[in-house]
């Protein structure tokens, strides 16, 4: 698998309405283990996205999904040359299994032993992939093994069907809804 790795460029926004009102909720993502942004196509949830993680001066990966990307290995393999541009030797050697559990624990260990400083990874257009079980239950062990220092970001036009709960009840779940990107008068 070769990735394509303008997936893996973050958003260029030259102009961005100012929204004020958000920035609290924005100012949470540096706070929060995930966050996840849901809302219809058009309410800015990309452009709000890349400000708050341009403000934060933050060490991220955007990867910025498509219908290709619902195959596990190649959902993988992008995720691990997203991590290699800031951690240069991170998973050299890609597993050689297609079972989703292996495969986020195989991550998160990789993972545990680069992060020094707090690092962001932004999944954008996960709904597009959402629907894949595999995915969604590598992401799930994913977030229920979360490191500490590491941030999920999940910008989507669907709800996912991922557990959430014990994020919720831990205060660590910073969600951005249709409702607030809304503009008001």
């Amino acid at each position: 698998m070769n990735p394509v790795m303008a997936k893996l460029t973050s958003p260029c926004i030259e102009e961005l309405l100012p929204r004020e009102k958000l920035k609290p909720l924005i100012d949470a993502l540096t706070r929060k283990k995930l966050t996840l942004v849901t809302a219809g196509a058009g309410y800015g949830k990309t452009s709000l996205v890349s400000w708050g993680i341009d403000q934060a001066g933050v060490k991220n990966i955007w990867y910025h999904l498509d219908p290709s990307d619902s195959n596990l290995e190649d959902f993988f393999g992008h995720l691990a040359a997203g991590m290699r541009k800031h951690y240069s030797g991170f998973l050299a050697q890609l597993p050689e299994t297609d079972e989703s559990n292996t495969l986020a624990a195989r991550f998160l260990a990789e993972l545990e032993g680069c992060l020094s400083d707090d690092f962001y990874l932004i999944l954008d257009n996960y709904h597009l992939v959402h629907e894949n079980d595999n995915i969604e239950s590598f992401m799930q062990f994913i977030i229920d093994h979360i490191p500490h220092g590491f941030h999920l970001v999940l910008v989507s036009r669907a709800v996912p069907k991922l557990k959430l709960s014990r994020l919720m009840a831990d205060r660590q779940l910073n969600w951005i809804r249709q409702d607030e990107l809304r503009f008001h008068d």
